[in-house]
């Protein structure tokens, strides 16, 4: 019934015991004690305006010829505003053929969204909204996706603090400059975006305590997303004096490791980390190279002894490490 109904933005209106109230973006459809959005256009300002602490039981969202993360940024915006219960059932419409099936299902799911068959009612035996570990690590080669992965991770958030640990583009790297211009339009405007400051140059590591990292870690707030974990050891090295070499880089190293392990397992909000896996190719040529790649290995395996998830992206597609299916063993006695 609902889809053949439009009350114009502002009007209310009723139909067999349901009360209608028309939105820019569609309708909001209340029965019961229970209020449910009907979005068939992207959420808009003023549809958050009429929609501020609602608080309504569910959402049917299309998602049409959208990217699928337009319609997690539907889901963030909402829950900004708390136009949306903390259990809210979520449910895409107006799927296409352009999105593999599966794919899209499992996208959805990360965001608590569903898809369901015509006739299902809103609100009917939904799952709980899924949630986020405290401590995810995202690794993967280089253009793995892993970046993206990880921001899908968090797209549905009404709040997020986005660690950037690179340099920032200087304008005289035009490559580089194009890759963080990538980066940055990927994420909605309302991420906080905090630029890495710590020092690169002191030969002395920082005090665990002092770091920027640990500092946000140990605050309570939205869930952060901190990308890369190579950019961290990269500046962290350079404190150490690894490039050249200097006596005792190595102690003061292991310093900072332990100090990035030590915030990362007191964090008291949701992290997600991306971490670049920089062993599965060749040597490096360099010394400088096999330095960087067995600091960065040694984090990150220091990491996911402390995560509660850790998963590894290949052509933007996520293995789970902690959910991998046990070995077939069923051959084992004929060998």
């Amino acid at each position: 019934m609902l889809d053949q109904l439009s009350p114009a933005p502002g009007d209310t209106l009723e139909r067999d015991g349901v009360r209608l109230l028309g939105l820019p973006a569609g309708l909001v459809a209340g029965h019961d004690g229970r209020a449910v959005l009907w979005a068939r256009r992207p959420i808009g300002p003023s549809d958050l305006d009429g929609l501020a602490e609602a608080g309504l039981d569910g959402a049917v969202l299309d998602l049409g010829d959208r990217e699928p993360r337009a319609l997690a940024h539907d889901v963030a915006l909402l829950r900004r505003v708390g136009a949306l219960a903390p259990d809210a059932d979520l449910i895409a419409v107006g799927l296409t053929h352009d999105h593999a099936p599966s794919r899209l299902v499992e996208r959805l799911a990360l965001w608590g969204v569903r898809v369901v068959a015509p006739g299902t009612g809103v609100g009917v035996g939904h799952p709980a909204p899924p949630r986020l570990p405290r401590r995810t690590l995202v690794l993967g080669p280089a253009s793995s996706g892993k970046s993206a992965y990880a921001e899908d991770l968090l797209a549905a958030a009404p709040e997020v603090s986005y660690l950037a640990t690179s340099p920032a583009a200087d304008g005289r790297d035009a490559e580089w400059a194009e890759r963080i211009r990538r980066h940055q339009v990927r994420r909605p405007a309302w991420w906080t975006t905090i630029e890495s400051t710590e020092p690169a140059e002191s030969m002395e590591p920082l005090e665990s305590a002092d770091t920027e990292v640990a500092r946000l870690l140990a605050t309570p707030g939205p869930p952060v997303l901190l990308d890369s974990l190579g950019g961290w050891v990269g500046t962290a090295l350079t404190r150490c004096g690894a490039w050249e070499d200097r006596p005792g880089w190595s102690q003061l190293w292991q310093q900072e490791v332990e100090g990035m392990v030590q915030a990362w397992r007191a964090c008291r909000r949701p992290v997600v980390a991306v971490g670049e896996e920089t062993g599965w190719g060749v040597v490096p040529g360099t010394a400088s190279g096999r330095v960087f790649r067995d600091a960065l290995g040694t984090l990150t395996r220091r990491l996911a002894e402390q995560s509660e998830r850790t998963l590894v992206v290949v052509a933007g597609r996520a293995i789970d490490l902690d959910r991998a299916p046990e070995p077939d063993r069923s051959m084992e006695a004929l060998s």
